[in-house]
């Protein structure tokens, strides 16, 4: 399997590049406006970008994955779940809902479906069909489970953000409850984004390790505890992150400077 992380500095945002070097083909995940790093990965490793996936409607960055389909061609898959919420996607692109998955020789990638952060939001389980066609390797997990933290839920303002973080309890209760320890956690944030309090400066962890160690996966802390101390912990929020959202969502992306 290939498997490659991407950092933007001063957003301390990851994207990714998964795929199967034997069938030439890769998908990227929750790509940056700048997508020359993509394309020249892609050449580097003399595969092709057929696929591109948004774990959610971005926030904090202007994302670049109609750019990266428009000049490669790749599908473009994004979540289902956005319709009737606050922000759409209102572009072409494929919709994916829970259990949908693309495959790339021996490499799938199901959705899985983890609102709180956002309404819409995935994860993204992989699975390196040369090691286990039942046991996923990582996960990607967008602004959903970070390495010590989990997404802010206060990104759709007052009245939705009790909603939001009960949802998020869910998710982190119920939606990875099945998933095996030693599985990988590729998040789309490090320490110092807005996107969450408190994320570690590690890149990656392991669920077993959060299980142990992340206070807002312990199975004993009540649903109304932890809405308290998640909302009560949210970083300040930064005024362009609605623009930011409208920017990702409509049909017409107009060329912008991110503030990083």
């Amino acid at each position: 399997m290939l498997f490659e992380r991407f950092e933007t500095e001063g957003l301390a945002h990851y994207s990714y590049a998964v795929g199967c070097p034997g069938a030439g083909e890769i998908t990227i995940v929750d790509p940056k406006r700048d997508i020359d790093a993509y394309l020249d990965f892609a050449q580097a490793n003399d595969v092709e970008i057929t696929h591109i996936l948004e774990t959610h409607i971005h926030a904090d960055y202007a994302s670049g994955a109609r750019k990266l389909a428009e000049r490669t061609g790749a599908s473009l898959w994004a979540s289902a779940y956005d319709h009737g919420e606050i922000f759409e996607m209102s572009f072409p692109h494929q919709d994916m809902y829970e259990g949908d998955s693309i495959e790339m020789g021996a490499v799938r990638i199901e959705a899985l479906h983890t609102p709180g952060h956002t309404p819409e939001h995935l994860s993204f389980l992989v699975y390196d069909g040369t090691r286990s066609q039942r046991v996923p390797l990582l996960m990607l997990s967008g602004d959903f489970l970070f390495v010590g933290s989990l997404g802010r839920p206060d990104l759709l303002g007052e009245e939705a953000k009790h909603s939001l973080a009960a949802k998020l309890f869910s998710s982190a209760r119920k939606k990875i409850k099945h998933l095996p320890d030693g599985l990988e956690i590729h998040p789309a944030h490090g320490a110092g984004s807005l996107c969450g309090a408190g994320i570690s400066a590690r890149p990656f962890t392991t669920l077993g390790y959060e299980r142990a160690t992340n206070r807002y996966l312990n199975d004993e802390l009540a649903e109304e505890t932890f809405i308290a101390q998640i909302l009560a912990t949210v970083p300040p929020f930064p005024a362009y992150y609605k623009r930011m959202k409208r920017v990702n969502s409509e049909a017409t992306q107009t060329p912008l400077a991110t503030p990083g």
